[in-house]
């Protein structure tokens, strides 16, 4: 697993799996495969996770910076803090075996079987291992080897992943905010044509991502509204006190966010109230007014106040 980092693992807190023991799990829809499991112990080479009633448990290697499941039957679920970086892996998935069926259903008959060059280049096409190295040979061999349709889908889907990656970076280095699908859609209609010759890469990127912001205003709620119809929780349980992650659009259009506690069960019609009327007297000094929300996520929940303290909220 890449970019694993221990210390975002805390006791208590909600985490992803993602089932990759069976057979196809690129095939499946995520809610059969992604499930929420809670952090149960975090030791200096393991963390210990609780699925339902079940104790799965991931090893730690300090030297290479990786985790993994351990069993004498092997590995079958990988672990992410968010749903989003669980259902970006598994599209990752998605992407390599569509890269696997095309390069090997059409370069097999193709590749010279006495040629460790070629035949290792098979091999980072069946697992995933493609560097920019391999892609550029990949890329010459499929130009000599496949007919212009082939051509054209297979190289498109190969790097759509590399794109996607360089908006998400580009965005996040200018504070800009887009979603999984504005950054999959911005990434298709470069691969696809949509750039200006003249200009440099990162500034055809720009201008695909001005378009989208400039086209799509973020969508904001009441208070009210947030909690009731729409409310986030990282949390496996909420009970009586919880700690809630409030964003929010200032009055000049900037995002900004705020942590508040309550000590009433937040589902409850009197927890809802309690955070309203704690957040309602804070917009001035916040800049802000209570319609425009974009989002309330429980980060934490506890049966007394002090326990929640006790977590640090």
């Amino acid at each position: 697993m890449q970019n694993f980092n221990k210390n975002d693992y805390v006791v208590g807190n909600t985490v992803y799996l993602l089932f990759i023991g069976g057979y196809g799990t690129e095939k499946k829809d995520p809610e059969q495969v992604i499930f929420e499991a809670v952090v149960k112990a975090v030791g200096r080479k393991y963390i210990t996770v609780l699925k339902g009633t079940r104790e799965i448990r991931f090893e730690y290697d300090k030297e290479t910076e990786s985790i993994w499941q351990k069993y004498d039957y092997g590995r079958d679920y990988e672990i992410y803090t968010t749903k989003e970086k669980a259902l970006e892996a598994l599209n990752k998935k998605k992407l390599k075996k569509d890269i696997y069926n095309i390069a090997s259903g059409m370069l097999c008959t193709h590749f010279d079987r006495n040629s460790i060059d070629q035949l290792e280049l098979l091999k980072a096409i069946m697992v995933g291992t493609l560097t920019d190295y391999k892609k550029e040979k990949l890329s010459d061999i499929l130009m000599r080897l496949l007919p212009s349709m082939e051509k054209d889908t297979f190289y498109r889907k190969i790097w759509a992943e590399d794109v996607m990656r360089d908006i998400k970076s580009f965005a996040a280095d200018k504070g800009i905010r887009l979603s999984d699908e504005n950054i999959k859609e911005a990434a298709e209609a470069y691969v696809n044509g949509r750039y200006d010759c003249n200009l440099s890469y990162w500034d055809n990127i720009q201008n695909l991502i001005s378009d989208m912001t400039f086209s799509e205003e973020p969508e904001f709620y009441t208070l009210h509204n947030c909690l009731t119809k729409h409310l986030q929780t990282e949390v496996s349980e909420i009970k009586r006190c919880s700690a809630i992650d409030i964003y929010f659009l200032t009055n000049d259009g900037k995002e900004d966010g705020v942590q508040l506690n309550v000590t009433k069960n937040i589902l409850t019609r009197a927890g809802k109230e309690e955070l309203e009327e704690l957040f309602a007297s804070l917009t001035k000094e916040f800049n802000t007014k209570s319609n425009r929300i974009l989002s309330c996520t429980v980060v934490a929940s506890a049966d007394t106040e002090e326990e929640l303290i006790q977590m640090g909220y």
